[in-house]
């Protein structure tokens, strides 16, 4: 197969300014109904409404299917979790797409793009700088209108160590986020064809709270949890939500003395592996704690316990308790 994948998670820097409270379905602040009801993917949808042209550097405008759909999937990937829905910031897309422009003219990711890059300009530099980035390029371009492809790349985060793009995609206080999508022939020399560039808007200056969290966590996988989703051979993750009004103070996690558990139903423990955590004061990858791990002999149907104690929050430690099973 002839084909490459490059992930680049939101780097915090240089956002664009101003702000923009959004529209569009989604309703920023809501929460979903029962996880067992929320992975619904959409299906493939056309890409665009004015299709790009990467020769010209015009960056074109995507359909309002596929911006339907990249609101509505990553929704329901909150969903999953229990986190409040976020809301499409209409302004948000319009640098993002220019980013995604940008990526694929050039066969490259970067948050902060040289002015010389084919098709730079100050949009573009800053939707990079506030997004989630993807480049692939031969056949792993796959199906490029859909959606939950894109997402998944991100929310596995295969190979990228800090988990930082499945952090934003479950950070609890991200509101107005925007999609931008590209593909085809790029400026750039490259001997895979064609290249798709995305980006996933997820810093914005507008925040909003957590306060309607039923748990004081985001783990990953919980609950009823669609295997599509989870590489079982990749990290799991686990990250406290101290604090429900902001991100900034849940930086200061207690892991020292942590351990984890998995248990089956059926009473057989699972092995755990490289187990690490890490508190992130710079912020610039979502939720700013994670505890990761890989385990192994993970089946699908089966309900699993997982234990994570003790974590040290609020001056006192404390046991989080929670199932999952993949289906």
């Amino acid at each position: 197969m002839r084909f490459f994948s490059v992930l680049l998670l939101a780097s915090g820097c240089g956002f664009f300014g101003g702000s923009s409270s959004g529209s569009g379905g989604g309703g920023a602040g809501a929460f979903p109904g029962p996880p067992s009801e929320a992975w619904s993917p959409s299906g493939a949808v056309d890409l665009y409404a004015v299709e790009p042209n990467i020769a010209a550097c015009e960056p074109g405008e995507i359909s309002q299917a596929l911006r339907d759909a990249a609101l509505s999937d990553f929704n329901q990937i909150r969903a999953l979790h229990g986190l409040p829905l976020v809301t499409y910031d209409p302004e948000g897309e319009v640098r993002v797409q220019a980013t995604a422009l940008m990526i694929c003219a050039n066969v490259k990711l970067s948050h902060t793009p040289a002015q010389s890059e084919h098709c730079f300009t100050p949009e573009a530099a800053s939707g990079a700088s506030a997004s989630n980035l993807l480049l692939n390029a031969g056949t792993h371009v796959g199906e490029p209108g859909l959606m939950r492809q894109h997402l998944m790349h991100w929310l596995i985060d295969r190979d990228v160590a800090n988990l930082g793009h499945r952090r934003w995609l479950l950070d609890p206080f991200v509101k107005n986020v925007a999609f931008g999508l590209v593909v085809g022939e790029p400026i750039a020399s490259s001997q895979f064809k064609p290249v798709l560039g995305a980006a996933l808007q997820v810093i914005h200056p507008q925040t909003q709270p957590a306060v309607g969290m039923e748990r004081a966590f985001v783990a990953y996988p919980f609950g009823d949890y669609p295997a599509e989703l989870v590489d079982e051979s990749w990290f799991f993750s686990f990250s406290v939500i101290a604090n429900k009004g902001e991100r900034k103070p849940n930086t200061n996690i207690g892991w020292d003395d942590v351990a984890v558990t998995i248990t089956a139903s059926t009473g057989t423990p699972l092995k755990i592996s490289q187990l690490e955590a890490s508190n992130e004061a710079s912020i610039t990858a979502g939720v700013p704690n994670v505890l990761k791990w890989k385990t192994s002999g993970v089946q699908k149907g089966v309900q699993y316990h997982v234990v994570v104690s003790p974590v040290r929050t609020g001056g006192a430690d404390k046991t989080f308790e929670y199932d999952f099973r993949l289906l």
